[in-house]
Formats: structure tokens, sequence, C-alpha cells
């Protein structure tokens, strides 16, 4: 598997959604369009669930 520079970019923009939240990481991204920041997010679906499964709702 060949790593790229965008893929750190990438791996930390995860990272910060996982940490913090949505809106924080397209400010660290410079990015315009928040939909953008999200495609950053390389997790797949049942780490997404887990993520959404720690809120105490």
């Amino acid at each position: 598997m060949k790593i790229m520079p965008h893929d750190f970019r990438r791996s930390f923009i995860t990272r910060v959604i996982e940490e913090h939240d949505l809106s924080i990481a397209q400010k660290l991204a410079h990015h315009s369009n928040i939909q953008t920041t999200a495609n950053y997010d390389v997790r797949d679906d049942n780490e997404r669930r887990r993520a959404v499964d720690r809120f105490d709702l």
C-alpha cells in the first residue's frame, strides 16, 4: 500500500472529527463547504455507529 501526503491530511481530519467535531475539522482544513470536510471521514460505518452510541441520548 502506497501512502500519499494527502493520506496524512485525511487521517488528521478524521481524528479531529472523532475527538472534537466536524465544524472544528472544517475550520482546520480551511474548507468552505462542510460536506467537503465530511468526505474526509475515513471511518467505516461500524466505527461511526460506535461513535454515535457513545452519546448519552
